[in-house]
């Protein structure tokens, strides 16, 4: 009984210590790679191999010394398990709390931190199971009682300093995090509405006119589309339709349709949707919900619009 205590201890120990690390890495200045979902996201050059080698090598690195000391110090032969469970443990405090309890307010975001799970396991599960066809004793320390004082003594030591830096707040606010994450959003919806009104201004201009459509409310919707579907998934919806013959939502304005959509009819068929609601009070959820519901009758689909639409309010003539 006490050996499988101790088994289980050193795999939830192990998940911790991610944890652990991600988190001193955040405080001790915040490299290129550490970036929450909502920033990496929104960040203009997305180096998305850098991002997921920087999330899944510390959790090879720990699961394999979790399988290394399973097999040397508690004599398992079939260490995947305390791999699988090492794994988990370290998904807990980022992507699942991101996924299942953490407010999303774009589809992306759940969909990379499905991703980073999915990696997460499969590296964790190609661990565990070369463990149980080779002997990886040999990464184990020589001496587990150094080991272990040394891992509860710099345990000790991070919470000491997480606790220090949480306690003292040296942020610039009292909640730089979201900060961070709001001003990365600020950032994307400007960008990209550059982006979209130098490719597609005159165009939007004479659907937004010929269908007395609001301006700012159609880029709003266009900005937020395309922050939920990149351009690359916008292509695989639309083969999909192509192939299957299916209904589905696509182009850049995510728009209903049973064919495939360039970006410009996508656009013409949502000024189409929104048809009449030139004189429409942007600032007022109730007429932005009114003037939306036909487009996506979601309960915070207008608040989200809204919120997209004051970062861009000044750029729109």
């Amino acid at each position: 009984m006490e050996m499988e205590i101790g088994r289980i201890v050193v795999a939830v120990v192990g998940g911790c210590l991610v944890e652990v690390f991600f988190r001193l890495v955040k405080y001790k200045g915040s490299p290129a790679n550490y970036l929450s979902v909502r920033q990496f996201i929104s960040h203009k050059y997305r180096k998305h191999l850098n991002y997921s080698l920087f999330r899944v090598i510390p959790v090879i690195i720990m699961v394999l010394l979790v399988v290394s000391i399973e097999q040397h110090y508690f004599k398992v032969e079939k260490p995947c398990i305390y791999a699988l469970m090492s794994t988990g443990v370290s998904l807990l405090f980022r992507d699942v709390w991101g996924l299942f309890f953490k407010k999303k307010k774009f589809f992306i975001e759940r969909m990379i931190h499905i991703v980073n799970i999915l990696l997460v396991v499969v590296s964790g599960v190609l661990i565990g199971l070369a463990g149980d066809i080779w002997d990886l004793s040999n990464f184990a320390p020589s001496n587990i009682n150094n080991l272990l004082d040394n891992i509860w003594s710099s345990m000790a030591v991070a919470m000491l300093v997480l606790g220090y830096f949480n306690v003292t707040n040296m942020g610039e606010s009292y909640n730089t995090a979201e900060d961070d994450n709001n001003r990365a959003l600020i950032d994307y919806a400007t960008r990209k509405f550059y982006e979209i009104h130098d490719n597609y201004h005159e165009l939007i201009d004479q659907f937004c006119e010929s269908k007395s459509c609001n301006k700012l409310l159609l880029y709003g919707i266009l900005i937020y589309e395309d922050m939920n579907r990149p351009r690359v998934i916008r292509k695989m919806e639309n083969a999909i339709v192509t192939f299957f013959k299916c209904a589905l939502t696509v182009g850049i304005a995510q728009v209903k349709s049973k064919k495939p959509l360039t970006d410009t009819e996508s656009i013409k068929l949502a000024a189409g949707i929104l048809k009449n609601t030139r004189n429409c009070n942007t600032y007022n959820v109730a007429e932005v919900s009114k003037a939306v519901e036909a487009y996506n009758s979601g309960e915070a689909y207008p608040q989200n619009i809204i919120e997209i639409m004051n970062i861009i309010r000044c750029c729109v003539d």
